[in-house]
């Protein structure tokens, strides 16, 4: 819990209090001495509280114990870079949901032109119980990764694959305000450091460039997506 607190940038107290209880009484949480911690329903709002989920919890349990999984591939750049998706006719299409652009806020139900339409490419078959979806890229300032407008991130969800942060990922990103009816998605590189995770906007425009500190789904930014692939097609 620890792990995932410190990976999410909050304290003791404000994990606490989203759980529902103090600073203190969530630290015996951390510590394993609290006896309502081997129960399920107890360790999934223990997740939640901290932007995670059950699967989340038990990865990094595992990960602290040595029996974890091997660690899935990251994509970021900084390892080694997107790769760029090719048309492929024998490959069922995946849909085209949303657009990613910073600094534009919809209501929640608006949706682009692109809705609706497909690229043919096929799923990424590691994560094959995990929805996937196609990204239009419009005037996303990601250019510092080699991502340009027009482009398509191919896109899995993070909450179904227990998504982990790894430095060097590209990550979709979700903001949201007005008490959730707004909401704004961008992309962003991933960076752990010894406060938690920073999501850093790669871009040279002075206007959007720097990086923030992952948060809660409700407090924002949090990540919707992890980024597997790139697909450019002009």
């Amino acid at each position: 819990m620890a792990r995932l607190r410190t990976e999410a940038g909050i304290s003791q107290a404000k994990a606490g209090e989203l759980f529902g209880v103090s600073g203190q009484n969530w630290a015996k949480y951390e510590n394993g001495r609290a006896p309502s911690i081997e129960q399920k329903s107890v360790q999934q709002r223990l997740a939640k509280a901290v932007g995670s989920d059950l699967e989340g919890l038990m990865l990094a349990k595992a990960r602290l114990t040595g029996d974890a999984p091997p660690q899935r591939p990251g994509f970021g750049v900084a390892e080694r870079g997107l790769w760029v998706a090719s048309r492929s006719t024998d490959a069922p299409s995946l849909p085209i949901t949303e657009r990613v652009q910073a600094g534009a806020w919809l209501f929640n139900g608006d949706g682009p032109d692109v809705v609706g339409r497909a690229f043919p490419l096929g799923r990424d078959p590691r994560f094959a119980h995990a929805d996937q979806w196609l990204a239009e890229v419009v005037d996303d300032a990601a250019e510092g990764l080699s991502i340009f407008d027009g482009d398509l991130v191919h896109c899995v969800a993070a909450d179904q694959i227990g998504y982990y942060p790894k430095t060097g990922d590209i990550v979709l990103v979700e903001r949201r305000r007005v008490d959730g009816q707004e909401r704004e998605r961008t992309l962003r590189q991933v960076e752990i450091f010894d406060g938690g995770v920073r999501l850093w906007m790669r871009t040279e425009n002075k206007r959007h460039k720097g990086s923030e500190l992952l948060r809660t789904a409700d407090e924002g930014p949090f990540i919707r997506a992890l980024v597997v692939a790139q697909v450019r097609r002009f």
